[in-house]
């Protein structure tokens, strides 16, 4: 163990202690319950980095066999293998840097993102950008206890309503949960993959963001109950523009009658923003809707701005023309169920960039409202496509149809 003042790697070897006094918090785990970085015998080598659970330490031994007692030091300080890379690319390490580990490779580095990554300890020495080699760092053994007060909440299969706090070691159970526990400091809901079976309302604190950590789809939101919606957004009185955020969740509104998302401005007084991406959908019937607007404030608008990039929905999109501010606005949104506005000779401004939508499945409307459609396709539900074209923009809406 080496006895040095400055933590210079020059000549260190990954895997040796550099705390000067060998002190530090340890603990003990069977060889099988770690993961650590991948060996030719399956097995972990002294000086590895390794997690168990939601903690993180260093080896002090390797094992000969997954019965093997590990000790591993949850404190100290360590020469350890980092790549200098962040979330955003090649990122030099420095002095006082937060390091990470990865979940399942056990590879060190800046990549801080939660879904992958585990905080390990802090940098102590230097690593040039986009490099890989050793570096002393100070090994925390509770990596998910915030330095600071946290700006979000997390959702698990894994969790507990009564005593989780939603942090990433001690989640919550169910998003109303979560949602329940927002402030206007604390509303970020990060939800993990599960089938989530429960009628949400969604908070009157605006900024807050429901994002589901799997874009593949894994986050799943029904309802089996009798509620008339998966997700009830109803603000109430605010005091500037209300915002939400909804990202990789597919929501399931599978009872007959029932919606996905209603949107109703009853009383706001200020406008209602909701910014859609990934998300997709599926329903009882074409008739069922997987968004609904209620206007019940004329004098601010609902502006729906949806980016989709995977899936697709099913059931009518629903959107009452009650204000000259509304929008919708969809990019790469597939429409399996189309959409229509009430016939109210009030402008709207409605734009399709990229879309693949219902054959003849935009109805209602009225000339005052104005539908943009660029590059997009229409399908008629039995596997045939085509350009869109002003057929398949079936409403009274005005219509400009540009076709690359």
């Amino acid at each position: 163990m080496p006895t040095i003042d400055i933590y210079d790697a020059t000549g260190m070897v990954a895997g040796t202690e550099c705390s000067s006094t060998g002190e530090g918090r340890h603990d003990t785990f069977e060889e099988s319950v770690l993961t650590h970085p991948t060996h030719a015998d399956g097995l972990v080598d002294g000086g590895d980095p390794v997690v168990v659970g939601d903690s993180v330490g260093v080896a002090f031994k390797g094992a000969a066999a997954v019965t093997d007692l590990i000790s591993i030091d949850q404190e100290g300080k360590w020469w350890l293998s980092c790549v200098a890379v962040d979330d955003l690319g090649n990122s030099a390490i420095a002095r006082g840097d937060r390091i990470y580990i990865n979940r399942t490779t056990c590879v060190l580095s800046k990549i801080s993102n939660p879904a992958t990554q585990l905080f390990f300890g802090i940098a102590k020495g230097i690593l040039a950008t986009g490099t890989t080699g050793v570096v002393a760092v100070q090994v925390h053994q509770d990596p998910n206890q915030p330095q600071t007060d946290p700006t979000y909440l997390v959702v698990s299969k894994s969790g507990n309503d009564t005593y989780g706090t939603g942090t990433w070691a001690n989640p919550l159970l169910t998003i109303g949960a979560a949602f329940d526990l927002v402030t206007a400091t604390r509303k970020v809901v990060y939800v993990l993959d599960g089938n989530y079976d429960e009628a949400l309302t969604w908070p009157t604190i605006s900024g807050v963001k429901l994002i589901g950590m799997n874009r593949e789809f894994g986050v799943i939101l029904s309802d089996s109950g009798e509620d008339d919606q998966v997700i009830d957004v109803t603000p109430g009185v605010q005091t500037a523009t209300f915002e939400m955020w909804i990202e990789n969740i597919y929501i399931d509104h599978g009872n007959a009658g029932q919606d996905g998302i209603a949107f109703d401005n009853t009383a706001m007084t200020k406008k209602l923003n909701c910014y859609i991406r990934d998300c997709g959908g599926d329903a009882a019937s074409a008739a069922d809707r997987f968004i609904v607007t209620t206007q019940g404030d004329t004098n601010n608008a609902i502006r729906i701005y949806w980016e989709g990039n995977n899936g697709g929905v099913e059931g009518t999109i629903y959107m009452v023309a009650g204000n000259d501010g509304n929008r919708f606005y969809a990019t790469n949104v597939v429409l399996n169920g189309g959409l229509s506005t009430s016939a109210a000779a009030v402008a709207f401004d409605i734009r399709f960039i990229n879309c693949t939508i219902l054959h003849e499945g935009v109805t209602g409307g009225n000339a005052a409202q104005t539908i943009i459609a660029c590059g997009n396709f229409s399908h008629d539900g039995a596997g045939t496509f085509a350009a869109l074209d002003t057929a398949d923009l079936a409403g009274s809406h005005t219509e400009t149809v540009i076709v690359p």
